[in-house]
């Protein structure tokens, strides 16, 4: 796995909104200005050899990546595209053919439903005998489903098979999670038995402390080791360890980095969103390092532009305010008698009401320092308790 993937793993928590009573599915490539102050520009110097871009449009969705080498040659790129909703629905890998010419490699489709939650993922790889002559053709589905708590939590997957021409079912996912909403198992299984099984197990804090997956072959893992700031600067084994270097100005919950969708981990369980042992959702501050690989992260600020300043009329416009130990946000007319609930960093509902006016009061004396997410409709705030 490359240096890139560790970096298209979000160390920010979860954004979550609702509607009626329905949770929105997170949107993992949109820098949200109302939750991010920075957002991944580039990564450089990965094995000293690639060096990535990250491009956004208007409205902060990421809507290209661009790998090359340090010396400026083309290798590969990824176009994203969304809906209506703001939600990726398709991907477009680019690269070189043999020729030198550039052409798609893979598509990756997303079928979302109301909320945006996928139901179907479906990818499309080139295939033929002649290299010169490849086409694009559909060779896995995966079907998704999810839990009570709105996590994926089962899955089947259908493969291609080309020399039959027919789909080939059989394998399956389940993922399980902890009693505090972290993940803890990921298996892979046929129709008969256990392919491999991936857990993962927590500290007293809800902080990743050991990974260990097993299959028929090998078991292996990967233990934590966590700075005073709860920034995980190793992980690895006995002698082999990867090493990470963190800027302690920027808080991983408002630095924004695309993650890998549900489908990754469906597909290749929670070891290919482990890049050199580096999980998601488990550290303070934003990682600018990764010392074996000597791969360096680059931000950039998240700003409003005319577009957004556009779009931000009054019927979009949430109003927050604290004083002392009281949370009062004003709401939109539009969102009275809708919930009105507060994230904390996990992404865990930790308070919910529904709004009887434009005005609600929280109190917050005994929520602990940090940020917060409130979420009304499809408008989003965060906020910090000092």
């Amino acid at each position: 796995m490359t240096t890139k993937k560790v970096f298209l793993i979000s160390l920010s928590f979860l954004l979550i909104s609702f509607a009626f009573g329905q949770a929105y599915a997170p949107n993992y490539f949109h820098a949200n200005p109302d939750v991010f102050k920075y957002r991944l520009s580039e990564v450089l110097n990965d094995y000293d050899y690639y060096h990535y871009t990250y491009e956004y449009d208007n409205n902060n969705y990421l809507i290209s990546e661009t790998c090359t080498t340090i010396n400026g040659e083309f290798v590969s790129d990824i176009k994203y595209f969304y809906n209506t909703d703001g939600y990726m629905i398709r991907s477009e890998k680019r690269g070189l053919s043999i020729y030198g010419e550039l052409q798609i490699e893979m598509v990756n489709d997303y079928t979302r439903d109301e909320y945006g939650y996928i139901t179907l993922y479906s990818r499309s790889t080139l295939h033929g005998v002649d290299p010169n002559n490849l086409v694009l053709t559909e060779d896995l589905r995966i079907n998704m489903e999810y839990n009570d708590d709105l996590r994926i939590s089962n899955a089947s997957i259908s493969f291609f098979y080309e020399e039959s021409g027919s789909w080939i079912e059989g394998r399956f996912a389940t993922i399980t999670y902890t009693e505090n909403g972290r993940l803890h198992e990921v298996i892979q299984s046929d129709e008969f038995e256990d392919i491999s099984r991936e857990t993962l197990e927590y500290d007293s804090n809800n902080k990743l402390v050991s990974y260990l997956f097993t299959d028929f072959y090998e078991e292996y893992g990967y233990s934590y080791i966590y700075d005073d700031n709860a920034n995980i600067i190793k992980a690895g084994y006995d002698d082999f360890w990867f090493e990470y270097q963190y800027n302690t100005d920027y808080l991983s919950s408002e630095t924004f980095l695309p993650r890998l969708t549900d489908d990754v981990l469906v597909l290749f369980g929670f070891q290919s969103t482990v890049f050199r042992g580096l999980p998601y959702d488990n550290s303070t501050n934003a990682v600018i390092k990764e010392e074996m690989s000597g791969a360096e992260m680059i931000y950039e600020e998240v700003f409003f532009n005319g577009i957004q300043e556009n779009a931000d009329k009054e019927e979009n416009v949430m109003n927050v305010s604290i004083s002392e130990n009281t949370l009062s946000i004003e709401i939109p007319e539009r969102l009275v008698g809708k919930k009105i609930n507060i994230y904390n960093i996990n992404g865990s509902v930790i308070n919910s009401i529904v709004a009887k006016s434009i005005t609600t009061n929280f109190n917050i004396g005994d929520y602990s320092r940090g940020c917060y997410i409130i979420s009304a409709g499809n408008i989003t705030k965060k906020f910090v308790k000092k």
